[in-house]
């Protein structure tokens, strides 16, 4: 399976040694979205919606989603909501359940979706630099300084 292609803001924000490529071909035709926080879906839960709140003003602030990412930011607010749900259902009623016939324990459905629910989210974090080991890769970013046209403000501010 080819290795998946990380983008330019990324390498930057974990300061990797491969943005010597960046001035490259390669990544000279990438696309830099501006970093913008995307309109928040109307069709999301309202639980979707608490972590879409939480979520989205961080990303904006490390500079790392965009309008772009719209889509995939739903999925994860969706995703982690009907985890919360899963995750309230399996503490009041447990991971496995008795067989009425056979009288064998297994696990519950809603157990096994936690769990493939989980992963997803798992996964999702890592791509945003949410997980501990994700985000010890990445570096604080400063705000830009601000620009003056008068040339006595830089000796005088």
């Amino acid at each position: 399976m080819p290795r998946v292609k990380v983008p330019t803001e990324i390498l930057k924000l974990t300061g990797s040694k491969h943005l010597k490529y960046e001035a490259s071909k390669k990544r000279a035709k990438e696309p830099k979205p501006e970093p913008v926080a995307p309109k928040m879906p109307v069709k999301l839960s309202d639980d979707g919606k608490k972590y879409w709140r939480w979520f989205v003003p961080k990303m904006v602030k490390l500079g790392i989603i965009s309008q772009d990412n719209r889509e995939t930011l739903k999925r994860y607010c969706a995703l982690m909501a009907m985890w919360d749900e899963l995750y309230e259902d399996v503490q009041k009623n447990g991971v496995s359940q008795m067989s009425p016939n056979t009288g064998t324990s297994s696990m519950r459905a809603e157990y096994r979706s936690m769990m493939q629910i989980g992963e997803e989210c798992r996964r999702l974090e890592t791509e945003f630099g949410l997980t501990p080991s994700s985000r010890t890769k990445i570096e604080a970013i400063t705000a830009p300084e601000k620009a003056t046209d008068d040339p006595k403000e830089k000796y005088f501010a």
